[in-house]
């Protein structure tokens, strides 16, 4: 399986992009404590100011400045370790309780799946991101006049870790199951059980074995949902973490520099000529979701290639390598005996 992934170039370029990104940002953070440039003023080579925050990428380069005068790519920079991380931290949670739920309902319970599905079935159809703005809003939202947040830093991140997860999880729990079920139904796993395989070697010695592609391409598709509701969050103003509401006239502050915070807080400059601030989080959100369908359109043709035994593919190089001596000697000229 790794072979032939290193063999799809989306997959590659995916993967580069995401470790490029993430390890950069580690670095970056380790290296300055997470320091973020600011400047207020432009001036120009006389000395005579002419602009003030937000200044756009050509009078403070790379990518401008904020309206508190903060570097935007110091901030995407800093922020890529926060968002990716949380992507895959809810993913790998979504996929440990689905997986368990998913293992229970394909190998005991798939004969009910008439019930199950009829039940499940209106989850499919509700909007992630609303279900989880009612239940994360009265936590992650707080209002000067009404006081400060009620909970820790931690204790929201975590909290909205788990919600972004559990919300998901019924849906992940049935596909899995699903896919689990399917597969009992092969031929090959008929043969074991003639053969008197129990469910704990079926599914160990034959259904994961077998679901394993499956199983990766479904974590990395998990992980661009995620992503997306992030996204739709921070345009709802509900950023990761807690989100500070001053005014009036009401402004929203982001407790974290994640990415979604990024494109809530400036989500109203989209229509003026500060749109640099918004279209520049986009895009590194955009690059990013881009990057994981990379990997994810490489896993799909990874797993449509045959997968050749260790064993056997190296009985096909001893093979291909007395076949080239062969023909290199074909050509070798013939010496006659005086």
């Amino acid at each position: 399986m790794i072979r032939n992934l290193l063999k799809q170039p989306l997959f590659v370029i995916g993967f580069l992009f995401i470790c490029v990104f993430f390890i950069s940002s580690l670095t970056y953070s380790f290296v300055t404590h997470d320091y973020v440039p600011k400047k207020m003023l432009f001036y120009n080579h006389q000395g005579k100011l002419i602009n003030s925050a937000p200044l756009s990428p050509s009078q403070a380069p790379p990518l401008g400045n904020d309206t508190r005068g903060y570097s935007i790519a110091a901030m995407i920079l800093i922020g890529a370790k926060t968002t990716i991380s949380i992507a895959v931290c809810i993913t790998v949670i979504r996929m440990l309780l689905g997986s368990v739920l998913g293992w229970l309902y394909g190998m005991y319970f798939y004969r009910f799946k008439r019930i199950v599905t009829g039940m499940l079935e209106g989850i499919h159809y509700m909007p992630m991101t609303l279900l989880a703005y009612l239940v994360l809003s009265s936590i992650l939202i707080a209002r000067k006049d009404y006081g400060n947040f009620h909970y820790s830093t931690v204790e929201r991140e975590w909290f909205e870790i788990f919600i972004l997860a559990l919300i998901a999880v019924p849906i992940v729990a049935t596909q899995i199951g699903d896919m689990i079920g399917e597969t009992r139904k092969s031929e090959f796993i008929n043969s074991s059980i003639v053969l008197g395989a129990g469910k704990w070697h079926l599914f160990w010695r034959d259904i994961l074995p077998h679901l394993t592609p499956r199983f990766i391409l479904f974590n990395v598709q998990q992980m661009i949902q995620v992503l997306v509701i992030l996204v739709h969050l921070g345009v709802l103003n509900l950023f990761f973490g807690g989100t500070m509401v001053l005014g009036p006239p009401y402004q929203y502050f982001s407790t974290s520099n994640e990415w979604s915070g990024l494109l809530g807080l400036n989500v109203n400059y989209l229509m003026t000529m500060d749109k640099w601030l918004f279209i520049y989080p986009v895009i590194v959100f955009s690059l990013t979701i881009l990057a994981f369908s990379f990997m994810s359109e490489g896993i799909k043709k990874a797993i449509e290639m045959p997968v050749v035994p260790r064993r056997k593919r190296k009985l096909n190089e001893e093979k291909e390598d007395i076949a080239e001596q062969i023909y290199a000697n074909s050509f070798e000229p013939l010496q006659l005996n005086k």
